[in-house]
């Protein structure tokens, strides 16, 4: 396992090719929108997004890690295949029993609308 580093440095690490930096950087913003009051942290050493106002502030929306090819968004234990569904064909696909893999090729709009359900789906989660 790699040693975690600062949250900044996962998205300007120079061993990600241009496309993957585009990529987090994609997604820090997409979060940001989506939940505005979100917190930035590393865990696990990997960059992670809570909710401030989860009742566990260890509790994680997601962890992201690149890949060649996708992205693993790490800390959806138990997520319904139904709510993904609508990417499968995509290539969004679980890995393990908490992660989801999502390629680079999701349009925008694809992407904000998974990341709202995770998003969600971890809030109700959290929040109960």
């Amino acid at each position: 396992m790699e040693k975690a580093k600062a949250f900044e440095d996962y998205f300007t690490d120079p061993r990600m090719s241009e496309m993957q930096l585009d990529f987090f950087a994609k997604v820090r913003l997409m979060v940001r929108e989506i939940l505005p009051d979100v917190e930035e942290r590393v865990g696990y050493a990997m960059p992670g997004f809570y909710a401030k106002m989860a009742k566990n502030l260890k509790e994680t929306l997601f962890f992201i890690t690149p890949a060649e090819n996708w992205v693993t968004l790490s800390g959806v234990q138990g997520i319904n295949q139904d709510l993904i569904l609508p990417w499968k064909e995509s290539g969004v696909k679980t890995v393990g029993t908490g992660s989801l893999r999502v390629p680079y090729i999701l349009s925008d709009e694809q992407l904000r609308a998974l990341f709202q359900v995770v998003i969600n789906y971890n809030l109700e989660r959290y929040l109960v």
